[in-house]
C-alpha cells in the first residue's frame, strides 16, 4: 500500500539525516527535520491520516530545505523534497490526482 511504502521512505531519510547531519554542518536543523519527520511517519501509521498534521510537517521542512542553500542542492534535499511532494499528492485533496477521463 502507498501509505506503508510512504513510511518505509521516511523511516530511511529519518536515518539519512541524522547520519550525515554533521556533513551539513547544520545538526540543529537536521535534528528537527528528522523529529518532524518521526511526527510524520508516526501520523501515516494511523488509522485515519491527518492530513492537515501531514501538511504542516510538510511544509515545515518544504521551507528548512528550500531556505538552505547547501541542503536544497545536495542529494539528501532532493530526497527529502520527493517524499514530500508525494505526502501533498496523497494527502492534500487541493493537488490529488483525478482518476477521471480528463486527466
Amino acid at each position: 500500500m502507498k501509505k506503508e511504502r510512504l513510511e518505509r521512505k521516511i523511516q530511511k531519510l529519518i536515518a539519512e539525516t541524522r547520519q550525515t547531519s554533521e556533513d551539513y554542518e547544520i545538526p540543529e536543523t537536521l535534528s528537527l527535520i528528522a523529529r518532524t519527520l518521526e511526527r510524520i511517519a508516526a501520523e501515516l501509521r494511523s488509522p485515519n491520516p491527518n492530513a492537515q498534521s501531514l501538511l504542516e510537517g510538510v511544509g515545515a521542512i518544504g521551507y528548512i530545505v528550500t531556505d538552505h542553500y547547501v541542503l536544497r542542492e545536495s542529494p539528501l534535499g532532493a530526497k527529502l523534497l520527493e517524499v514530500l511532494d508525494e505526502i501533498v499528492d496523497q494527502y492534500d485533496p487541493r493537488f490529488r490526482q483525478s482518476s477521471g477521463p480528463n486527466t
